[in-house]
């Protein structure tokens, strides 16, 4: 006789969705959305890596005792406060015995919101393939015409791509300067 403890569950295997209001305030502080972004990309990391990637991140430039100071609190504040609100929202799972924090299949629906460019910030990646593709289309429609010089049009490009890179650098440099 089986055991009904033992016996599978009905419910489904998809995640219970989060409402807008659990997203929002998941994604409101800095610190959780540290962690999140680092389980991101590495799926599983130990208690002590996430705490040395939110100090990283909050530390430019501190050393020694500021340092040391900001990684007790960031240690206290994701042990008492965000890594059990992530648990108990099913974003992450904490395995207590090997001291790992991994992001769970609701946590990885945060990463379109996390990643997400607010309104009117430039997609440059559009702009930069839009542009490649259309200089690919320009170089072979005109250079199997043989109307222009290759030279004209890889100067041409070169000078475009020139512009878009100048453009993103002065965006990323007003975006990040000091206010």
């Amino acid at each position: 006789m089986i055991d009904d403890r033992l016996r599978p569950t009905d419910r489904s295997t998809q995640p219970e969705p989060l409402s807008r209001e659990e997203v929002y305030y998941l994604l409101s502080n800095r610190r959780r959305r540290a962690v999140l972004s680092y389980l991101f990309e590495e799926r599983s990391a130990e208690f002590s890596e996430l705490v040395d990637h939110v100090v990283d991140e909050e530390s430019a430039g501190e050393m020694g005792a500021e340092r040391s100071d900001r990684r007790s609190a960031v240690y206290a504040s994701l042990y008492q406060t965000h890594i059990p609100e992530l648990v108990d929202a099913d974003v992450v799972v904490r395995d207590a015995d090997d001291n790992r924090v991994s992001i769970t299949d609701t946590g990885r629906r945060l990463c379109p919101y996390l990643h997400a460019a607010p309104p009117g910030v430039p997609r440059w990646e559009v702009a930069f393939l839009a542009q490649a593709v259309g200089w690919i289309a320009v170089t072979a429609g005109v250079w199997s015409l043989g109307v222009v010089p290759v030279r004209w049009l890889l100067a041409g490009c070169a000078a475009a791509f020139l512009c878009t890179s100048v453009g993103y650098y002065w965006w990323i440099r007003r975006r990040h300067a000091p206010r």
